[in-house]
């Protein structure tokens, strides 16, 4: 991380930190490059830049890789390997302090760790909420390749290669587009959270992804139940008292499930309850055998599978809440 005196005018700011942050799976439109979005995080002014096309290549260097080529031979689609996040600091005692080169050691690498943390956590607040606008669940996750080799058999006396399995394929995944970037933008200037019921779905997902079937199912499950909770609770009536608010926090998964309160959900997110009904128990059902230390007989990939779908449904069905109907809350503070 860097300190760098301000080149321009910043309201009352004097100083900007930057960082470099790694992005891995992140694949973006050739036209978005050097493209940055704005937005306000713990009260300060952030920038978080895309890499520009001129840092092109196929060297280690090189922020961006060519994906794709357009039909004249031009960069359709790159691979963004990081982006920059620039932060503007207030004129603190301590931040005049670094600039005139009066500060002590200690202090000057206490301001720059504290501001460092800062920056770590709004790019995780731009990496989620960029997650949470595109569904691009994958982007700035490492590949599973990074960590781990493929496995290859050998005879013992020779040394001799006899079989080797084929590398970890990573989920494909589109590139940003001009249109995710302005939503993206317009999210970060709401300030909006990222609902934690997403948060949880995205994990369940990578898990999926790296075969931890019982982590997945967790996830799923839990993602659903705070969805259902948050949902409800939101559409309970002004007049509902403190007594059936609990009621709606507290409830156990399979009173979520019964239409106990069918009359307070719209009718989207009731369809896709009654259509996966048979999913959802079994997902609610396996996380109580899972978190008991129990073992699922019946959990496989294919049944994981099965609970991905209808998690992303009922998901996706509060998302298709018609204009001027109560959605779940797009502020929930994903902690």
């Amino acid at each position: 991380m860097e300190l760098v005196p301000a080149a321009r005018a910043s309201g009352q700011s004097r100083a900007y930190s930057w960082n470099r942050f790694a992005t891995p799976n992140l694949s973006i439109g050739a036209v978005l490059a050097g493209s940055g979005h704005e937005f306000v995080f713990d009260g300060a002014a952030v920038r978080v830049k895309l890499p520009p096309a001129t840092r092109a290549g196929d060297d280690d260097d090189a922020r961006l890789r060519v994906l794709e080529w357009n039909e004249s031979d031009a960069p359709a689609v790159f691979d963004a390997r990081d982006v920059d996040v620039e932060i503007d600091q207030s004129s603190t005692p301590e931040i005049s302090a670094v600039l005139d080169g009066t500060a002590a050691a200690d202090v000057s690498v206490a301001l720059v760790t504290r501001i460092e943390q800062t920056a770590e956590r709004a790019f995780d607040h731009w990496l989620r909420m960029l997650r949470w606008r595109t569904k691009l669940w994958r982007a700035g996750r490492p590949d599973r390749a990074h960590t781990a080799r493929t496995c290859t058999l050998y005879e013992h006396r020779t040394n001799r290669r006899l079989a080797a399995a084929p590398p970890a394929a990573a989920p494909v995944a589109r590139p940003l587009s001009l249109e995710d970037w302005a939503g993206i933008q317009r999210a970060l200037a709401e300030r909006l959270r990222v609902p934690l019921y997403y948060d949880l779905y995205f994990e369940g997902r990578e898990h999926l992804y790296a075969g931890d079937l019982r982590g997945a199912v967790v996830d799923f499950a839990t993602a659903c139940e705070c969805f259902l909770k948050t949902t409800l609770e939101q559409r309970l009536p002004r007049s509902a008292g403190d007594e059936a608010r609990a009621y709606v926090r507290h409830a156990p998964p399979g009173a979520l499930l019964n239409g106990f309160a069918a009359s307070l959900l719209d009718p989207r997110i009731e369809t896709v309850l009654r259509v996966r009904a048979t999913s959802l128990e079994m997902l609610f059902t396996a996380r109580a055998d899972v978190l008991q230390g129990r073992r699922p007989d019946d959990l496989t990939s294919w049944r994981c599978v099965q609970f991905r779908k209808a998690t992303g449904s009922l998901l996706a069905a509060g998302e298709a809440l018609p204009a001027g109907r109560p959605a779940p809350p797009a502020n929930l503070d994903a902690r």
